[in-house]
C-alpha cells in the first residue's frame, strides 16, 4: 500500500505542477507579453479548470490508499470530480497524441535537441494522461469490489445465523 500511496502523492504533485505551469505560462503571454486574445488560449484555461478538479479528485480519495482504507467517506465523492480526472486524463492523451503528430509531420532530420525537447514535452504530459486514465480505472475496480463484497456481507448479517 506504501506504493500506491506514494504513486497517489506523486499524480496529485504532477496534477499541481501541471496547473501552476500553464497558470504561469498564460499569466506570461497574456499580461507580460501583452499578446491579442485568440480562442486556442481557452484550452490552457480549461486544462487548468479540469486539473484543478482532478487534484481535489485526488486530495479526496488518497485515504483509499492508506493502511486501512476509508470507503465509506469516499463513496459518496462527487461524480463531477471523477469526471473531471476523467475528461484531463482523456484530454491529455488524445491532445499530446495530435501535438506529437504535428510535431511529426514538421520534423527535420537535422535538428535532433530541439526534436528530442519537442518529444519530451509530448512525452511527459502523455505518460502524465495513461498513469490518470489507469490510476482511476483501478481505483474505480476496488471500489466496485468493496460495494459488491459489503452488500455480499450485509446479505449474510440480515440471514443470521441458525442456533442449535
Amino acid at each position: 500500500m506504501k506504493a500506491k500511496f506514494a504513486f497517489k502523492i506523486f499524480l496529485l504533485v504532477c496534477v499541481i505542477a501541471l496547473v501552476i505551469l500553464l497558470g504561469v505560462l498564460m499569466y506570461i503571454v497574456l499580461l507580460v507579453e501583452k499578446s491579442k486574445y485568440e480562442w486556442t488560449m481557452l484550452i490552457p484555461f480549461v486544462i487548468m479548470l479540469f486539473g484543478s478538479l482532478s487534484a481535489t479528485y485526488h486530495f479526496k480519495t488518497i485515504n483509499l490508499y492508506s493502511k486501512t482504507p476509508f470507503f465509506d467517506k469516499v463513496l459518496p465523492l462527487n461524480k463531477l470530480l471523477w469526471i473531471s480526472n476523467l475528461i484531463l486524463s482523456v484530454g491529455l492523451i488524445i491532445g499530446e497524441l495530435y501535438i506529437g503528430y504535428e510535431m511529426y509531420l514538421m520534423s527535420n532530420k537535422n535538428t535532433f535537441p530541439i526534436e528530442f525537447l519537442m518529444v519530451l514535452i509530448v512525452v511527459l504530459p502523455l505518460l502524465l494522461g495513461l498513469l490518470l486514465l489507469v490510476e482511476e480505472i483501478q481505483l474505480y475496480k476496488q471500489i466496485k469490489n468493496y460495494i459488491i463484497n459489503s452488500s455480499k456481507d450485509s446479505i449474510e448479517d440480515i440471514s443470521g445465523y441458525v442456533e442449535d
